[in-house]
């Protein structure tokens, strides 16, 4: 009798400590699925395969196409190597974000590795505001997608589990981690279309045409 009692008694306890999702899931946040390491960061990696062509011949199109997508190859080049089988590649993407990135090639006999990461993204924003005079001072900021992106994960995941925590329900920080999916969705557009031009280059020879 006892036994029965104290379920019973537990029971509206029980049910007050459990949360609806689905009350949440109106809150949470679309946002774009990327790849990413072990450690978290965003990592985008392809393995390419390029029958009966020579490791020198794939490093000659990786270099030629460097040449052509940036405006100096020279101030873009991290690392040369002299066997041929390595090149690392550090830009910007120039616009109203700049998106920062690195490209690394790592090329074989009949087949090579693209891994694009390390991104980051500057913009021009208003750093102070002054409301004794009305003036605002702009200053470069910096983003870091791979922490965003964590962050869309775990803001998410608070909403579902119908987190009290007010630092992930307010409208402020729906409105902050919207700003974060956007600047996911920049990187994930960049990598993919960047990808696919490698991809095309790599396929064309380095000795060009007959002229």
């Amino acid at each position: 009798m006892k036994k029965m009692l104290f379920i019973l008694l537990a029971l509206p306890f029980s049910a007050f400590s459990q949360k609806d999702p689905a009350k949440y899931d109106k809150d949470t946040i679309a946002y774009t699925q990327l790849p990413v390491d072990s450690t978290g960061a965003i990592v985008f990696k392809r393995v390419y395969e390029a029958p009966n062509t020579p490791k020198a011949e794939l490093y000659a199109r990786a270099k030629i196409w460097t040449a052509i997508a940036f405006r100096s190859a020279k101030n873009v080049i991290q690392l040369d190597d002299d066997q041929k089988t390595s090149l690392i590649i550090k830009g910007v993407q120039e616009g109203e974000n700049n998106l920062w990135f690195t490209i690394q090639f790592t090329i074989k006999d009949n087949k090579f590795r693209v891994i694009i990461s390390q991104f980051w993204i500057e913009r021009m924003e208003v750093t102070n505001y002054s409301l004794a005079t009305g003036l605002t001072t702009k200053g470069i900021v910096k983003y870091y997608p791979d922490k965003e992106y964590k962050e869309l994960f775990e803001y998410n995941m608070n909403i579902k589990v119908g987190s009290d925590d007010i630092n992930h329900v307010n409208g402020l920080s729906k409105h902050h981690e919207k700003q974060n999916a956007g600047r996911v969705q920049i990187v994930s557009d960049f990598a993919n279309a960047e990808l696919q031009e490698i991809q095309k280059a790599m396929q064309k020879s380095a000795k060009g045409d007959d002229f």
